[in-house]
C-alpha cells in the first residue's frame, strides 16, 4: 500500500470519527434562551405535578374562623346610620343598609331599641 493512500485511509477514519460526535453551535441567543425557559418550565411544572406541590392555598381567613360583628340597637339608632358607621369607604350607604337588613331577615328596614344586628363582614 502506498503513502499516499494510507494517508487518505488515515483521513477518511478521522474523519468518520468526527461525524459520530458532531459539534452544535448556538446560532441565535435569544432562542437558546427562550428554549431553555421553556424547558425549565415544564421541568418545574412536572416536579410540582409529580411531588403534588401544586396546591393553592387560601391568603384570606376563612369565613367560619371570622366572628360576626354583633351590635345592640340603641335608641335613636336607623339602619341608616349604623350602616353609615360599619362600612368601607368605597361601599355605597344604601347597599350596607340592604346587607345589613339582608343578613338581619329585616323586611322593611325597621329596627327597635334592643334588637341584636349582625353586620356583614365585607361592607
Amino acid at each position: 500500500m502506498s503513502t499516499r493512500s494510507r494517508n487518505t485511509h488515515r483521513a477518511a477514519r478521522r474523519n468518520s470519527h468526527r461525524k459520530a460526535h458532531k459539534r452544535y453551535r448556538i446560532k441565535s441567543n435569544f432562542r437558546f434562551i427562550t428554549f431553555l425557559v421553556i424547558v425549565m418550565g415544564i421541568a418545574i411544572g412536572a416536579f410540582g405535578f409529580i411531588t403534588g406541590s401544586n396546591e393553592a392555598i387560601a391568603l384570606d381567613i376563612p369565613k367560619d374562623s371570622v366572628t360576626p360583628i354583633k351590635i345592640e340597637v340603641t335608641a335613636g339608632d336607623t339602619v341608616w346610620d349604623i350602616a353609615e358607621h360599619f362600612k368601607s369607604d368605597d361601599t355605597d350607604t344604601r347597599k350596607a343598609v340592604y346587607e345589613i337588613c339582608q343578613a338581619n331577615d329585616i323586611p322593611d328596614g325597621s329596627i327597635q331599641s334592643g334588637m341584636i344586628l349582625t353586620i356583614p363582614e365585607n361592607l
